[in-house]
């Protein structure tokens, strides 16, 4: 447990894990009203949507523990896990984390398919932004732009503010709990992701995996790099199948 981090109760912060998503959610369905009249994508409604909410939200609950622990509006002393590995054993865990949780995403990639085909087979398409049919109707100028800018904000800098707000700020508010805070963190990680319930098992295994890690060597640069590379490396993938159009 981290003795010196207040920490908080299950409800506090399963609260503080879904307000952002509720809100993203939320706006993620006005956006796509508003924009589907002019034949935009869902997702530029969806990229919108983390820039205008998701993001403010994050690092305004961040700032604002920041401003009523510092007096001003700071992270200083706000995130946890910043114990520094030597660059031979980050290189070394990175290298196996990332083997270990591609693994795991290819095992459960049936399950995923069973459940979209099934369970979530009522979800409206344009919810379904993974699914690369939808953009066959927009142009490639617009598509290479779109998806540039998907890489920027959700390959880089959400997932490297989700690690900050999820990982070094809640976690270690349920450190108490020892190796189950990161159960509890990962299935409040996928409780969060509210606009893509059909991704839920594998945000849930994903954040279970970053954050084991952290509380094993909190060092918060991991699980940043690896969220960082997993979601920028799927959006290099739709950014290149543009450009080769």
């Amino acid at each position: 447990m981290d003795t010196n981090i207040p920490q908080h109760s299950l409800i506090k912060s399963f609260l503080y894990h879904l307000l952002p998503g509720v809100f993203t959610a939320l706006a993620f369905f006005i956006f796509h009203s508003l924009l589907k009249a002019s034949g935009n994508p869902p997702l530029l409604a969806f990229l919108l949507m983390v820039v205008l909410v998701d993001l403010p939200i994050q690092l305004g609950i961040l700032l604002m523990a920041g401003k009523k622990r510092n007096g001003r509006l700071s992270l200083q002393g706000i995130l946890a896990y910043q114990e520094k590995l030597t660059w031979k054993k980050f290189t070394l865990i990175f290298a196996g984390a990332f083997v270990v949780i591609y693994a795991l995403i290819m095992l459960i990639t049936p399950i995923n398919t069973w459940l979209m085909n099934t369970v979530f087979s009522g979800l409206p398409a344009w919810m379904l932004l993974e699914e690369q049919s939808q953009y066959l109707s927009y142009g490639k100028q617009l598509l290479i732009g779109l998806f540039t800018a998907q890489l920027v904000i959700t390959g880089l800098i959400l997932p490297w503010v989700e690690e900050c707000y999820f990982r070094g700020f809640l976690l270690p508010r349920l450190s108490r709990f020892g190796k189950w805070a990161a159960v509890f963190s990962g299935f409040f990680f996928a409780c969060y992701h509210v606009w893509q319930p059909q991704g839920f098992l594998a945000v849930l295994l994903l954040g279970t995996a970053l954050a084991g890690l952290t509380l094993w060597q909190r060092d918060l640069r991991l699980p940043i790099s690896l969220h960082v590379l997993a979601n920028a490396a799927a959006r290099l993938v739709f950014l290149f199948a543009a450009i080769s159009m």
